[in-house]
């Protein structure tokens, strides 16, 4: 399993995106043994409706 750099859910390493959050697999981390940054490293995004 690889985590996803962007959302730091887990996922096939063979797909070519996140399924949780559509990063393309390019840009993620290559590393599948790590695991994802502390949540404290995530920021809260505030959408508008």
């Amino acid at each position: 399993m690889q985590f996803c750099g962007e959302c730091g859910k887990k996922y096939k390493e063979n797909l070519k995106f996140c399924p949780h959050c559509g990063t393309p697999s390019e840009l993620l981390d290559d590393s599948s043994t790590t695991q994802p940054a502390s949540t404290d490293d995530y920021k809260t995004q505030i959408r508008g409706g």
